[in-house]
Parts: C-alpha cells; structure tokens; sequence
C-alpha cells in the first residue's frame, strides 16, 4: 500500500487529479445506479401490494354489503307461504334488481322437490344431492350455510347460501336457497383496476377454494387448509397482506408437473358476516413489472458513463506524465551544463581601487577571443565591452558591494568578443577592505555562461510550450464538462420522473419522499465532479459565473437541509443564525451553494460527535456581506493556515490522515469567492474550533435602489 501511495504522489498534479476524479466519479455512478434500482425495485413491488390491497378491500366490502341484505331478504322469504309463489316471485325480482351478484331464489321440501325457482337456473344443479343440502339438513340451528360452488353446465359458477327450514314442530320442512353469481367479484376488480394480473379468490374460512378468478374450475377441488394463510395469517388477523412461498397450481395434469413453490403477495380480508375470505394473490415476478428491463438500462447507463471516463482519465494521464518526462528531460540537461561548466576553467581580474589598474588572466583574454595584451589594463576595458543594456544593472550591483550594501558582487552580462559578437559571461567578486571598511581591492573572476544562458533560454520556451499543453489539457477538461455530465444528468432525470410521477402515482408517501432524497442527493453528488471540473476551469481560465439576484436566507436553509443527514449520523446540532432582512445578493447560486457546503462538511467532518456547527451571516459596517461557517473541531496549526488552501492539500495527512477527501474543498472556496471580487478568511485554534468566513464586497449585494430599478 506504501509503495502504491509512493507512485501516485510521484505523479504530476493534473494526473492525480484526474485519478482522484475517476474515483469519485465511478462511486458516485455505482451509488446512484444501485440507489435507483432499489428504488424502482421496492416502488414496484410496493405499487402491485397497494394495489392488492385496494382491490381486495373493494371486494371485501362489496360482497359484506351483499350478504347482509341477502340476509334481510332472506328473512322476509322465510315469511312468505310456500304456496305464495308470486310474492315469492316478486321477492326474488327485487332481490336481483338491487344485487347484481344475486342469481336467483331457490325452495325445496322436505323430500327434495323444487317448490320454488327458476328451472332453467337451477335444475340443471341438482342441488338436493349435492353436499351442501346434507350439511344444511343436519344444520342444529337456521342460519345460513356457505355451501359448494356450483358449476352450470353453460360454465356459471354459483355460490348457494342455504337456510334449514322447520315447521310448527321443529321438524325439517325443506331448504330456501340463494344463488349468488360470486364471478362478478372479478369483474369488480377488472373495473377498479383494468391491468390487474392477479388472481381473485374466494375462499371458506376452512380454506375450502369456492372461486379462482379468472379460471376458477381447476381449482374448485382444493382446500387450503394447511396452508401458512389458514394456519397462522386468517387466524389471527381479520386482514394483512404477507409474501408466501406457495406451490399453487391448477387441478390439470400439466400444472401439477410444475408444482413447485413460488412467491407469492398474497392480500386478505376475512368477512364480518360470514365466515368467508376474500384474497388476491399474485406472483412475485408480475408483481415487479417492467423493473428487469429498468435495471438492464440503468447498467448500460452506468457502464457508458464508467467507459467515458475511463478514457477521459487515460488521457489526461498519459498527457500529465508526458508533460512531467519533458520537463525531468531539461531539468537533468541543465545539471549536465552545470557540472560541465564547473569544470571548466575561469578568467580572473584583479583591480586596484588605488592606482586604478587592472589585472587580466590570460584565461580572461581568452574567452573574449584575444591574445593577452591585446587589450588595455585599464577599467575602460570592461566600460568599453559591456553591452549598452547591461550597464546600469552591472554598475548598481558593483557600486552597492563597495559601498558594503552587498556581500558579493555577482552579476551575468554580455562582453563584447573580438569578432564583435557578444558573450553572456558570469562575473564574481569581493572587495578587500582596509582597517576604515573602504574597499582598496577588488579580485573576481569570470565564466562563459554562453552555453548555459541557451540552456535556460531554451528551457524557458520549453516551460513555456509545457504550460500552454498544460493550458490546453486544462482547457480540453473544462470543455469535456458536458460530456461528464450528461450521462449522470440521465441519472437524474429518471429519478426526477420517477419523483414527479410524470408516468402515474407510486403509491406510498413514503417513496415520494425517497425519490426526492435520491433526487437531491445525486444532484449533489454530481456537484462533487462538478468541483474537479471547476477547478481545472478556473485554472484554465474558462470559468464564467452566472451572476443573478439570489436571496441568501433561503439558501442558507437550503445548505444546512442538504447537510443535516451527515450531521445528524455524527450528533452534531446544525444552527442557523442570521436575520431574516439579509439583503440579496448577486452572485452565481451554484457557486455560492458549493462554497457553503464545501465549509459545512469540513466543519461536520472534522467535529467530533455531540458537538456544534454554526452557520452566521451579517452585514459588516463596512458594507458587503459575510458568511460564517464556525465549528468545534480539532482546529489547524498556525504553521498549515496558508497551504490548507493549496490543491490536495489536508490537515489529516498531517495530523492523522482519520478523514477522507479530494483536498479541493478550501481551494475552490478560495478561488470562487475570488471569482466573485471577494475574498476568504480562515480563523483557528487548535483543540478549539475553526471559523471560516466569506467576505462578499459590497458591489455584491442587491440593495433597494436596484431592486426597484431590476
């Protein structure tokens, strides 16, 4: 891991950037992809409950309604004589006018002949030797039994409610029968809701099925009495909803070969007038809709966005270390001209400041291009071959080292040669003293820095050529900006349909609330790349700030919301103080908005649990506007206040390194507010706190006069 950190802090900057960006990047993109599909995932599953539970609540009180007024008609039936077979006949016309699901009347003696009712209806049922009249003849008492469905021939499936009938004696006299047509539940649910896939049963409290909706005839034979529904859930609830690995399947052949368990949501409602559960169950894998093709798009998305900045960051890489070879290239060549240059030998001069005469070395004759003597002993040699531009420089630095004003002379000028070009020459020398301090002798020596002087010429224009590539990879990222984000754009804007309900309700609250959390958060997420982005915009000059009137208060209740999470999971209280009267400002919003929530996390980050945060905002006398961000956290030496506001620079790399970040916070807060004429304050104590404040000048603030003119 050493090693590892040892490579990446030998990178250049851009490219430690760009790494760091990648990392940031391609989290933030899994986050959101992840926090998406969750979403749309439970929002799914939470739709297709809702609407279970909707429909069977609809049904559960449709049918209670029904079976309570059959019971008032059929105790106005039981009043009627046998042999009335036309109040019979009017009660049973009433009956199916005011109950859709009522089918008809049927009455039977003692011995099982049909007294009453339609033939058509119920001969075809056989109904005196079916279960349902034996278990209505033994009944000990004359309420209603819920008999066995009954299938008509024509596919009608029929539901008998049947009452004991005894005479003066208490003998059995016969049975009165209503037929309830109990499939027009089902068509109830079509109406409430036309893309209902479920499946809409009606069972006996003992589990006995009485109707499967919409293939009920394969399933009329089962009870479901050992089943986690009749075993613990209807016993214990009059309603609820539950997941249930279940193997239901139809009566054919072919189902029961794959009989096998499944999940199941299951709705249910156990009715208050009869001992009857009406349900709707649906398979987990309908009940999630279109959510698998929502996640094969979200993982294409993520997959795009990673392989766009996967080479994004390949470039900018190579493009930083290449810069960095170059440079190492010139660097290691000049020390190659110095070591050479050192080796070399220099001319010498001697001068009497008495006598005025000077010495030259053969050495010294020889670098200008001439024999010794060629030249005068005399100070007019040097006047004379010094190039005109270099005089004064020369003559100050010489005048100041006699009068005692500098240690050394030391000096690089051009000499002119023999051949009448001129030659950068390095001149060196100290004056010696008499016991009064004036100076009486001068010794020094020259050196041909021609050589050397290209060198740094030529390194000047290659440090030149590197920092306009560098201007260019600065100016190439702040135009990729858009292509950074448009993918993670796409991210929000599904979460934003999806909060909206652009497409239909979601159901719950509770995830209108998550889809805007989500919302939000990735949109401050993207502010995260945003800050690499920006940085290398300001450094490339790109920056433009979109100055509008923003009024501050709102926004500070904004910033402080955005953060109140991550406080909140540390117990650190957020307080906000200042007047409700803050003028407005002119500012970039998103800027301003970064800048206070870059101040806020450090001051949450570096704040131990239970402590406070506070945010403050005044109007100084001396006008403008400040904005405060004060913490209680561990503070920043005095020795770190200037280079905290360098890129990647961190307290904790010093002091621990217990807090993770990009080391950009400060420095975009600096530059920013420097974009906008203001500047930064840093304030600390260490073991006591921080305070950070934002001085906004005063041609920054909206006063009255403005307001009405705007």
């Amino acid at each position: 891991m050493r090693v590892w950190r040892t490579r990446f802090m030998r990178l250049p900057l851009q490219a430690r950037l760009a790494i760091v960006g990648f990392g940031v990047t391609t989290v933030v993109v899994l986050v959101l992809v992840v926090a998406q599909l969750t979403y749309t995932y439970y929002d799914a599953l939470a739709n297709s409950k809702s609407r279970l539970t909707q429909n069977t609540y609809v049904m559960s009180v449709y049918l209670d309604r029904t079976l309570v007024a059959v019971e008032q008609y059929a105790a106005e039936a039981k009043t009627i004589a046998v042999t009335d077979n036309a109040k019979l006949a009017r009660l049973q016309g009433r009956l199916q006018r005011y109950l859709p699901m009522a089918a008809g009347i049927g009455l039977w003696d003692a011995s099982g002949k049909l007294l009453f009712g339609n033939n058509i209806l119920i001969d075809p049922l056989n109904f005196p030797k079916s279960p349902t009249w034996a278990v209505a003849h033994g009944a000990h008492d004359n309420k209603a039994q819920i008999g066995q469905s009954l299938v008509r021939p024509d596919g009608k499936l029929l539901l008998p409610l049947v009452w004991r009938l005894t005479d003066s004696r208490g003998q059995f006299a016969g049975e009165l029968a209503f037929f309830l047509n109990i499939e027009k539940l089902g068509d109830l649910v079509f109406t409430v809701d036309k893309s209902s896939v479920a499946l809409t049963a009606l069972y006996r409290t003992d589990g006995q099925v009485l109707m499967m909706s919409p293939d009920s005839v394969h399933y009329l034979s089962q009870n479901h009495h050992d089943t986690v529904l009749f075993n613990k859930l209807v016993p214990e609830n009059k309603a609820g909803l539950a997941t249930l690995s279940w193997a239901l399947a139809r009566d054919d052949a072919a189902s029961a070969q794959k009989k096998q368990p499944q999940e199941w949501l299951v709705s249910y409602v156990k009715l208050s007038s009869a001992p009857l559960v009406v349900a709707q169950l649906m398979r987990k894998e309908w009940a999630l809709g279109s959510w698998p093709s929502q996640r094969a798009a979200f993982i294409l998305l993520g997959m795009s966005v990673l392989g766009l900045l996967t080479g994004v960051t390949i470039l900018i890489v190579r493009q930083a270390i290449q810069q960095q070879k170059i440079e190492g290239e010139l660097q290691a060549a000049r020390e190659r001209f110095d070591l050479a240059v050192s080796g070399t030998n220099d001319g010498i001069w001697d001068w009497d400041l008495v006598t005025n005469h000077i010495y030259f070395s053969p050495v010294w004759f020889q670098i200008l291009g001439y024999r010794p003597g060629e030249l005068s002993n005399e100070t007019s040699t040097w006047t004379d071959n010094i190039h005109a531009e270099d005089v004064e420089g020369a003559y100050k630095k010489l005048q100041s080292h006699l009068d005692g004003e500098l240690e050394m002379f030391h000096d690089t000028h051009r000499m002119r040669c023999k051949d009448g070009t001129y030659l950068w020459i390095e001149a060196r020398a100290r004056a010696v003293r008499d016991v009064t301090g004036h100076a009486v002798r001068m010794v020094g020596t020259i050196s041909n820095v021609e050589q050397r002087k290209r060198y740094e010429l030529a390194l000047k224009g290659a440090k030149e050529q590197a920092e306009a590539a560098n201007v260019s990879k600065s100016r190439f990222l702040a135009n990729m900006s858009h292509e950074l984000r448009t993918p993670l754009n796409g991210i929000i804007g599904f979460s934003e349909i999806t909060k909206d309900q652009m497409f239909g309700p979601v159901g719950s609250p509770k995830y209108l609330e998550y889809a805007g959390d989500i919302h939000q958060s990735a949109i401050h997420l993207l502010s995260l790349i945003n800050d690499i982005l920006d940085f290398s915009k300001i450094d490339a000059g790109k920056m433009d700030l979109s100055l509008q009137r923003t009024e501050v208060r709102p926004e500070l209740e904004h910033v402080l919301r955005m953060i109140r999470p991550v406080a909140a999971e540390k117990q650190i209280t957020l307080h906000l103080d200042a007047p409700r009267d803050l003028p407005p400002l002119m500012v970039d919003e998103r800027a301003l908005r970064q800048m206070l929530l870059n101040l806020l996390s450090n001051a949450v980050k570096f704040s131990p649990s239970g402590k406070r945060v506070t945010l403050y905002a005044s109007v100084p006398v001396s006008g403008g506007l400040d904005i405060t961000v004060i913490d209680q956290g561990k503070g920043i030496p005095a020795e770190y206040m200037q280079k905290i506001f360098e890129p990647f620079e961190q307290v904790d790399d010093i002091m621990t390194r217990t807090h993770k970040g990009t080391g950009l916070g400060l420095p975009l807060v600096k530059a920013l507010i420097e974009l906008h004429g203001g500047t930064v304050e840093l304030q600390s104590q260490p073991g006591k706190g921080t305070t950070v404040i934002l001085h906004f000048p005063p041609r920054s603030v909206v006063s009255d006069t403005r307001s009405k003119n705007a």
